[in-house]
């Protein structure tokens, strides 16, 4: 992870997961964004990466590829990489998220950290600066939002030991 020269203009990579029971272990994300922010110009770009999209990887050691929502399970010094390879993108920064039970959160066990845990390499103040915009759309921002479709293919292949997993082909392997 680098961070970028200075904090007006920065990505960052949000990697989100739900699970039904435990809270502790962040595992498949299921939400896979990579989010370029200029505060200057007051533009944010919004790539949505599918799930199952293959990406380069270290997540056993051995390297490899595998769908991205196990891209957070790999070392974390992979990511900016892996990421970079399928959008062009130098992320400097990271948001991961873990939900329990989405469907029934309330206010109470949101407000006491019960259902969310998130952790991130982001500086405070850049993630400030963030709160502080009050809304993109609200103040004259622009919102550009991509989505990587890859070849608009899939091929069944084995992940993780599991075969007949469908993956997503990457743009670059059509």
């Amino acid at each position: 992870w680098t961070a970028p020269k200075d904090n007006s203009v920065f990505s960052f990579y949000v990697a989100a997961a739900k699970s039904a029971d435990d809270i502790e272990s962040f595992g498949e994300s299921e939400v896979n964004k990579v989010i370029t922010i200029d505060m200057n110009a007051k533009k944010a770009v919004v790539t949505t990466i599918p799930s199952q999209y293959l990406v380069n990887i270290k997540t056993d050691g051995t390297g490899g590829r595998e769908p991205i929502a196990y891209l957070m399970l790999g070392d974390y010094n992979y990511i900016p990489q892996a990421l970079k390879d399928i959008t062009g993108t130098d992320v400097n920064y990271f948001v991961a998220c873990h939900v329990k039970d989405p469907e029934n959160i309330d206010f109470t066990k949101l407000a006491f950290g019960e259902h969310v845990k998130y952790c991130s390499n982001m500086p405070y103040d850049v993630l400030a600066s963030l709160i502080r915009t009050e809304g993109f759309d609200s103040d004259g921002w622009e919102i550009e939002w991509k989505t990587l479709d890859g070849t608009s293919s899939t091929i069944t292949t084995e992940v993780f030991g599991i075969s007949g997993t469908k993956v997503i082909v990457p743009d670059n392997e059509g």
